[in-house]
């Protein structure tokens, strides 16, 4: 969906990786269109040195014609995205940032980011710490959406932690 882009913009150039949409991290597959002329002139000097296997290209044939699974998913993320999101303003001590993907920018207003990382990690959470975005500090993480038990899990201990 690019709703929120008009993509005949300069300077645009949309990535979308299909590893985690459709749960096949080993295959590392994804695409990027613009309709920049110039931007797709020197991508090839950015890009990998390899090419996508045999294996990857078999499987992105494929999954990109699974509409039933797209829509599915794309319905589901969504709902959760919005309840998750919801949930997180629930939590003193964070302030969390609206979103049209399935991260979510929180900053934190107490602790640092490394601190709530190292807490959670020994939960068991495994969060991004932000602090190396452009223009973020170490002040904010990035949760991703994940289903409703492990979101419940995240966001019980992330207001356990930023307590």
């Amino acid at each position: 969906k690019f709703t929120a882009i008009n993509l005949k913009d300069s300077n645009i150039f949309v990535m979308r990786a299909l590893t985690k949409f459709f749960a096949v991290p080993g295959l590392r597959l994804g695409y990027g269109i613009s309709y920049d002329k110039e931007i797709m002139k020197t991508l090839p000097k950015y890009k990998e040195p390899w090419s996508i296997n045999s294996f990857a290209d078999i499987a992105g044939k494929t999954m990109l014609w699974d509409k039933e699974y797209i829509e599915k998913s794309e319905s589901w993320i969504e709902e959760e995205k919005v309840w998750f999101y919801n949930e997180t303003l629930k939590i003193e001590g964070i302030k969390t940032y609206r979103t049209n993907t399935n991260f979510i920018l929180i900053q934190l207003l107490n602790k640092s980011s490394n601190e709530v990382r190292e807490k959670l990690i020994e939960r068991g959470i495994v969060i991004r710490d932000a602090s190396n975005f452009v223009g973020l500090n170490n002040y904010y993480i990035r949760l991703a959406i994940k289903d409703r038990e492990n979101n419940m899990k995240v966001l019980k201990n992330l207001a356990e932690v930023v307590r």
